[in-house]
């Protein structure tokens, strides 16, 4: 509707927002996986089944086709998904194409296939669609970028420090490293996204929900001392 009314202006501010809240929400997730992810195989499912750089080039392709999720729907309440649906039908051949290259042809351990698997889509998401975005609702890239993404990036840079500090110090002791790095993230984030993440309008609501009501206390009845006798009116 607001393509449709020509409310150019109203229309970059719903696309960088959905941008800017998709990313929140992407990037913590793709931190503890980057960061944890193997820690928490190796309590999950054991020690033999802890792979770090699995873990890294896996969440790092999920996190980035997350963030680019609301600006997708954006551009197709726009009617501008013909070109992003074309490119992500070639960017999906040629992903098949690696992977099968990968396998069949250089016959690629697990690792290799996952970097075949996820490059060409990740490629496209961080490379084709910002700018192609940028140009559909008529704002310029770097500002589309910094309004969009700065903040949630250096938010979640913050995370990964904690959590990287958990990883080196109870490096052997992974229940520990996985259960306290996460706690003191998430703990960490909450101011961070408190002040960086949620809307005005929802902090004001919750701020109206955590206030009690006063207890009003019941007037106490005090009678006159005898040194002050009471006048009565006179009809």
């Amino acid at each position: 509707s607001l393509h449709a009314s020509g409310s150019i202006k109203d229309l970059q501010v719903l696309t960088v927002k959905s941008a800017r809240y998709g990313a929140f929400v992407g990037l913590p997730m793709a931190v503890v996986i980057t960061v944890l992810g193997g820690p928490i195989l190796a309590v999950w499912m054991g020690s033999a089944y802890q792979n770090d750089l699995l873990c890294i080039i896996l969440s790092l392709g999920a996190c980035v086709g997350l963030i680019q999720v609301a600006p997708t729907f954006v551009l197709a309440g726009m009617n501008q998904h013909g070109p992003l649906a074309l490119a992500q039908f070639l960017t999906s051949a040629v992903t098949a194409i690696a992977v099968w290259a990968g396998l069949a042809v250089f016959h690629l351990n697990l690792i290799g296939t996952a970097v075949c698997s996820t490059i060409p889509g990740a490629l496209l998401l961080v490379f084709w669609i910002p700018p192609y975005t940028a140009r559909c609702i008529q704002i310029p890239l770097w500002e589309y970028v910094r309004k969009a993404y700065m903040a949630p990036v250096l938010s979640n840079l913050f995370l990964a420090v904690i959590l990287l500090a958990a990883r080196l110090l109870f490096g052997d002791h992974l229940r520990s490293c996985v259960i306290i790095g996460s706690a003191l993230g998430g703990l960490a984030l909450i101011p961070v996204y408190w002040r960086y993440a949620v809307p005005g309008s929802l902090k004001t609501r919750i701020r109206a929900g955590l206030r009690f009501p006063r207890r009003v206390r019941p007037e106490t009845f005090v009678p006159p001392s005898a040194s002050q006798p009471t006048t009565l009116p006179l009809d």
